[in-house]
C-alpha cells in the first residue's frame, strides 16, 4: 500500500469517527465520546506505525 492510499484511508476513518464523536457529544452520550477519543488515538497511532520504515533483516550465512 502506498503512502497516498494509506493517508486517504486514515483520513476517511478519522472523519467517520469524529462524526460519531460530535453526535455523541450533542446527544449527551459521554461514553461514546470517550470511546471516540480512544479510537482516534488508535487510528492515528496505526497510521504513524504504518509510515515508519523498519530495518530489514538481511543476515547472510
Amino acid at each position: 500500500m502506498n503512502t497516498r492510499t494509506r493517508f486517504k484511508i486514515t483520513l476517511a476513518v478519522v472523519l467517520i469517527i469524529t462524526t460519531f464523536g460530535v453526535i455523541g457529544t450533542f446527544r449527551n452520550m459521554e461514553n461514546l465520546a470517550i470511546t471516540v477519543v480512544g479510537s482516534l488515538m488508535t487510528s492515528l497511532g496505526l497510521y504513524v506505525w504504518g509510515q515508519t520504515t523498519r530495518p530489514t533483516n538481511t543476515e547472510t550465512s
